[in-house]
Order: structure tokens, then sequence, then C-alpha cells
């Protein structure tokens, strides 16, 4: 059995939310922004009125790269990394779980939740 990951305050209803299947965004009632990754402020206007949204996990393919060689034996290789602009206009970096030969920027990809030991990572599909 592994021991959980030490998670940060501000992150803790981003994981809740990967845990129950669920892409959940920080947004700025103040401004109405979107932010990732988790903080203790709005990175635009520094207010503290922080409230959580649960985002349709889909998105755009921005930019990807596909890894030869493993960062740490719990990796298998190769995987492919992409950058996704989620529709409330943040980036995410996650795996893209089937890339293929015709893998571009501006392919549709929608997030999806693998459970690895105690964690749910989010993971992203390109969509037919």
């Amino acid at each position: 059995m592994s021991e959980r990951i030490p998670v940060q305050p501000e992150s803790e209803m981003f994981w809740e939310g990967a845990r129950n299947r669920e892409l959940r965004l920080q947004y700025c009632t103040n401004c109405g922004s979107y932010q990732f990754y988790p903080r203790a402020l709005c990175k635009f206007c520094k207010s503290e009125s922080l409230d959580w949204k649960t985002s349709s996990g889909r998105g755009v393919l921005v930019s990807f790269s596909t890894v030869y060689r493993h960062p740490s034996p719990h990796f298998s290789t190769p995987f492919t990394l992409g950058v996704v602009r989620l529709h409330e206009g943040v980036n995410m970096l996650g795996k893209i779980v089937n890339p293929t030969e015709h893998l571009q920027a501006g392919c549709e990809v929608e997030a999806i939740y693998e459970n690895v030991h105690d964690h749910t990572l989010i993971h992203f599909r390109v969509l037919e």
C-alpha cells in the first residue's frame, strides 16, 4: 500500500474532484476568471474570492511531445504529453492516452481519469 502524497490546502478540491471523476477549476467571483493551477489568490486580480466550478473537461490540444526516456522507473515509455487549452481558457499539461500518427495541434480532447495506487490522475484522450 502506498502513502498518499501530501496535498496543499489550495489544491485539495482539485484532487477531490479527480477522485470523483470531475475536473474542478478555481473561479474568481471578483473578476470572473478561471485559473489553473490552484492557488490562494486570483492570479489576475489578487482577490481571495475563489470558488470551484466543474469543467466540461473538453479542450483543444495546443502542443505535444513524445517522451522516449523515462523520468523514473515508475513511467513506461514512450508516452505523449500535451498542453491542453480547456474551454474555460486555462492550460493544463497531461498525458495523451491515444496519440496517433495524425496527432496535431488543434485536435479536440477530453479529460479521462486513471486510478494509480491511491491517486486519481487526469489524462486526455483525442476525440475522433
